[in-house]
């Protein structure tokens, strides 16, 4: 009988809302693959289509002409991707597929978040419920 865990079960590569989790739809996304190596998105990162990509997201970013100057949703799992596009990491079993989940809606602390500011707060058509984009609630 084994004496080490062969499966172990973590949520915490996962992004939860603070509350209402059954009203916030999620959309399957392919993630921006990088030139070579590996990129890491962290879960909660505000993300943007890429224009050239249609259906592809990277992180937003306010300055970018890409596309992704114009957030969509916050992505849902803490994953790798590597220069094929494939996505590690994903879920409570660590799966390694071509999609991964992305809020295009709900309550969640901004702490948990990476990459919110003011403009995209204001183009997601979001609102903060308290506090700031570092520290509160936010809703979309």
């Amino acid at each position: 009988m084994p004496t080490v865990a062969q499966i172990t079960f973590s949520a915490s590569g996962r992004l939860d809302p603070l509350f209402e989790a059954e009203n916030a739809p999620q959309i399957s996304v392919a993630l921006q693959a990088p030139g070579s190596g590996t990129t890491v998105y962290q879960r909660g990162t505000v993300m943007g289509e890429v224009t050239a990509s249609p259906g592809t997201y990277g992180p937003y970013a306010s300055g970018h002409s890409d596309g992704t100057q114009n957030p969509a949703g916050l992505l849902a799992y803490t994953c790798t991707v590597d220069a094929s596009g494939n996505i590690s990491g994903l879920g409570e079993f660590g799966q390694t597929l071509k999609n991964t989940p992305m809020f295009m809606g709900g309550i969640f602390r901004t702490q948990d978040l990476s990459g919110l500011d003011a403009n995209a707060v204001t183009k997601l058509g979001g609102v903060l419920i308290e506090g700031t984009v570092t520290t509160g609630i936010f809703k979309f």
